[in-house]
């Protein structure tokens, strides 16, 4: 299982979200998106290392 911390923000409008160590930045315009876009922007990030 791979772990990935993530700083997350409102900026006002959005709940965005980035990678701590890696080269991940997601965002949703409610929490409950936010961490539906996080888990497929992971999911993405490590398509290679998974399969």
């Amino acid at each position: 299982m791979t772990l990935v911390k993530f700083e997350i923000y409102n900026d006002g409008e959005w709940w965005c979200a980035r990678g701590i160590g890696v080269d991940i930045f997601t965002q949703g315009k409610t929490l409950d998106e936010l961490m539906r876009n996080m888990k497929e922007a992971v999911e993405l990030h490590f398509e290679e290392e998974l399969s």
